[in-house]
């Protein structure tokens, strides 16, 4: 089993972060008080569960799943085609905030009802989404709620005191050995020990801090951070009692000017929340932004009014990407003049304005760029596209792709590459 474990930053073509298929014989898989977070692939961006022959039995104790990106199944992909079961089984877990063009969170796949059941309970659930026939069975504990985490950005799946996994979890569900969470602190069982006894939901027990605090203060975006454009993202602080309101601004310029900031929130009217420790920011649709930051100023009374009461600025410059390189994106083998998958990820919001796609590789490094051979694509933004990679008389390890997005007036809305070089060989 894996306990106490973080899987981050990882990207393959099924299971960035866990693979598990069963083709012969039976599985078994526990993993516990851990993180899977910011993993890509093409199905199950953190986690691939499959089955095809023997009976696939998988375990997820109060584990946090976000941040993953795939086209199918952003956070979990569930796949069986065999005469066997694949029984997955969810308790006291966190499975929200993933990316996929499908599934974002939860993608349940199989031919029968018979092959594929998913069991799950006391966890936050966000989108699920079925291909075929599926079974499947939760308690009435299960929500679907945002959990409020502090900065996934930097990777801190700490939740806010407001969260709503905070004492929603049961301890019944959990193993009797698993009595401290992902940091080793001690989890924290309300009641009177029975069966109905409460534990927090994911991979961390919430702890409120001993003393209040006395400043404003910025917890994300407070540099170094990557955003899409046109994403919806959490701006999260920490203020003292005395603050009442707290507006919110960003700069493009690394402070030269500011502007308003908008929020996805449909009952936040302008850029004021109150009595609020974050606030929901529709990142702007732009090309690429290196020199991003955040204001917020605090106020003593509500909507902006009262004395100003403290301010902060990020720290360091924040980047808003358009479009992000998935596949092959740096260290990849790959095979000349074979089928290879490209995959890219932009918001929502940017897709849509999407019309046509180009991508190109470069053999040199990224000195020169060749057109890949019918891949400029006139139909909108797949994510996807298939190459047919070059042939090479020996092994190069020079390699790059670049893919760019353009609009129905021929206008660039922005391009990535491969962050590092990758090989092709004969």
């Amino acid at each position: 089993y894996l306990r106490s474990v973080a899987i981050a930053g990882n990207s393959g073509e099924n299971g960035g972060g866990i693979l598990l298929n069963s083709t012969a014989g039976d599985l078994t898989l526990a993993v516990e008080n851990s993180l899977i977070v910011d993993n890509a692939a093409t199905n199950g961006g953190g986690m691939y569960m499959a089955s095809t022959d023997g009976q696939t039995n998988i375990s997820i104790n109060n584990t946090t799943i976000s941040g993953n990106s795939a086209m199918m199944g952003g956070g979990v992909y569930c796949w069986s085609r065999g005469a066997e079961k694949l029984y997955p089984k969810t308790k006291n877990s966190i499975i929200w905030g993933n990316h996929a063009v499908s599934g974002k969170d939860v993608m349940l796949d199989s031919t029968s009802p018979d092959f594929l059941r998913f069991d799950y309970g006391a966890s936050d659930i966000g989108e699920m989404n079925y291909i075929g026939p599926v079974s499947y069975s939760h308690d009435d504990r299960v929500i679907n709620e945002e959990p409020l985490f502090i900065n996934p950005a930097l990777w801190d799946y700490h939740v806010m005191g407001n969260s709503p996994v905070i004492d929603a979890g049961w301890a019944m569900y959990m193993p009797s050995d698993l009595v401290v969470d992902f940091e080793g602190d001690n989890r924290t069982i309300d009641g009177d020990g029975d069966a109905v006894s409460v534990v927090d939901m994911g991979a961390d027990e919430y702890h409120a801090p001993i003393t209040e605090p006395t400043s404003l203060k910025l917890l994300s975006l407070n540099g170094g951070e990557g955003l899409f454009s046109g994403m919806p993202y959490k701006v999260v602080w920490d203020l003292p009692l005395v603050i009442q309101s707290i507006a919110v601004y960003f700069t493009l310029d690394n402070g030269l000017t500011w502007k308003k900031a908008e929020s996805t929130n449909p009952l936040v009217l302008g850029y004021i929340v109150n009595n609020q420790k974050y606030f929901e920011w529709n990142v702007p649709l732009l090309s690429k932004v290196k020199k991003a930051k955040i204001k917020i100023v605090g106020y003593a009374g509500p909507d902006g009014t009262g004395a100003k009461v403290g301010s902060d600025i990020s720290e360091l410059p924040f980047r808003i990407q358009p479009v992000r390189l998935v596949r092959p994106n740096g260290g990849e083998s790959l095979k000349a003049n074979y089928p290879v998958m490209i995959r890219w990820l932009t918001s929502d919001k940017l897709s849509d304005a999407v019309a046509k796609v180009k991508l190109s590789y470069s053999v040199d490094g990224g000195l020169t760029w060749k057109p890949m051979v019918l891949q400029d694509l006139n139909n909108g933004n797949p994510g996807k596209a298939v190459w047919l990679t070059p042939k090479v008389v020996k092994k190069n390890t020079k390699c790059k792709v670049k893919v760019r997005l353009f609009d129905s007036a021929g206008l660039s809305l922005g391009q990535a590459k491969s962050d590092l070089l990758f090989s092709l060989s004969p």
